[in-house]
């Protein structure tokens, strides 16, 4: 499910079901709030296989080696490694403006580093 299917997820359990309507207003405002603020910082796995990269003013695609990968996995005790492996190179994008693509291969403060660079 998406981000925003979430948030509306969200809202039927606070306001009880949400009809199509009401559905498509909040999605229609969360959409706005998304393309005028510059403080929020969504994580949408699939974003660009749900085509939803319109939304958005700035997108970082985090590349990750494979050995890098591994070793990320084997220190959260992860299983089925070559599986994880796999989902995390199912996806595509295009290279535009709005995208940034960071290599992170190093350390948390240089993947910081390059992303506050970008911002």
């Amino acid at each position: 499910a998406t981000k925003i299917a979430k948030l509306i997820g969200f809202f039927n359990l606070i306001f009880g079901e949400l009809n199509e309507v009401e559905k498509a207003l909040l999605e229609e405002k969360l959409i706005e709030v998304i393309k005028t603020s510059n403080l929020i910082a969504i994580e949408v796995q699939l974003l660009f296989k749900a085509h939803f990269e319109y939304m958005f003013k700035k997108i970082f695609v985090i590349e990750v080696s494979k050995e890098k990968q591994i070793e990320n996995l084997n220190c959260r005790n992860e299983h089925k490694i070559e599986d994880k492996l796999k989902l995390n190179n199912d996806y595509h994008y295009l290279l535009n403006d709005d995208v940034i693509v960071i290599k992170n291969n190093s350390s948390l403060d240089e993947l910081f580093k390059q992303i506050d660079s970008n911002l």
